[in-house]
């Protein structure tokens, strides 16, 4: 086994679990409704990100050829474990946002409500106000 290709595993091993590490706190921060302390928006969690792709585009199959099968599979098992958590990951964190999205757009169709249903005292209909689209913009926020 070539002592390159076992630094190699071991080193993206390593970032694989802390990766893992920083996404379980998230997924429990997104559980709790605390979308505040997300720990994958901070500058150090993007940085290991970028280590962790760094690292991983030197590993092929050639590489994984000289290791051995413990670390072949310690390696497969923290990779799945961490693309389990980033699927899981991107579920809440779409939920999270189609509920702001959607509290957002509600307060804005009733703000126009309101000021759409006033109406002028004389015998025709003042014009419909346009609305500002201050929180909507071609309804995308």
């Amino acid at each position: 086994m070539s002592d390159g290709a076992k630094a190699k595993i071991e080193r993206l091993v390593l970032l694989t679990e802390r990766i893992s590490e920083a996404l379980t706190a998230d997924v429990k921060s997104l559980e709790k409704g605390d979308a505040k302390t997300l720990r994958s928006i901070e500058t150090p969690f993007q940085q290991l990100m970028i280590q962790y792709s760094k690292e991983a585009q030197g590993v092929n199959a050639a590489v994984l050829k000289h290791v051995a099968p413990e670390l072949r599979d310690r390696l497969i098992r923290s990779a799945k474990a961490m693309n389990d958590l980033l699927a899981r990951h991107q579920r809440l964190i779409t939920r999270v946002r189609n509920a702001s999205e959607g509290i957002i757009q509600a307060v804005a169709r009733e703000v126009e409500r309101r000021q759409t249903s006033q109406r002028s005292y004389g015998r025709v209909p003042s014009t419909r106000p346009q609305s500002s689209g201050a929180m909507v913009y071609n309804s995308v926020i």
